[in-house]
């Protein structure tokens, strides 16, 4: 291999040596994507769960509210380490039942997480309130009639 002196005396990179950190910074470059791609895949799967699993959760309330059974136990699977929240819209408001990927229930907007309209305002347990919800596996919620609303609380 031959090597070149600069003007100042040091050896100038050889072609290979160029091509080299060429491929590694290919490389790198590579793996960035490869990260940022399957960050948004999981994302979008984590919103879909959410979205289908506060879909049903509504659903089985206000199935309740139409029979004469006074509670029923829900079983929580995903997304795991999410919130739930209970809200009143700010413009319209309406009540809103939401997950969402915050704790604190003021991070937690209809557009930006996991929200559904409901009939009347559900009153979320203490027990409930500020946790992770489904770190490794269900969680069993209780929902129970109270009046004209509903309350959830753990199992």
């Amino acid at each position: 291999m031959i090597s070149k002196k600069g003007e100042d005396g040091f050896q100038l990179l050889g072609g290979f040596s160029v091509k080299l950190i060429l491929a590694v910074l290919c490389i790198l470059v590579l793996i960035g994507l490869a990260v940022y791609i399957s960050h948004a895949f999981i994302k979008d799967t984590r919103d879909k769960q959410a979205a289908a699993t506060i879909s049903e959760l509504v659903g089985e309330i206000n199935s309740l509210g139409k029979s004469n059974v006074q509670e029923i136990e829900y079983a929580y699977r995903s997304p795991s380490e999410w919130y739930m929240h209970s809200s009143v819209g700010q413009i319209d408001k309406k009540f809103y039942l939401c997950i969402c990927s915050e704790a604190e229930s003021s991070s937690c907007s209809q557009a930006a997480d996991i929200c559904q309209e409901t009939s009347c305002q559900i009153v979320l347990d203490p027990s409930i309130i500020g946790k992770s919800l489904a770190k490794e596996r269900a969680v069993y919620l209780l929902v129970k009639k109270e009046g004209n609303c509903f309350r959830i609380s753990l199992k």
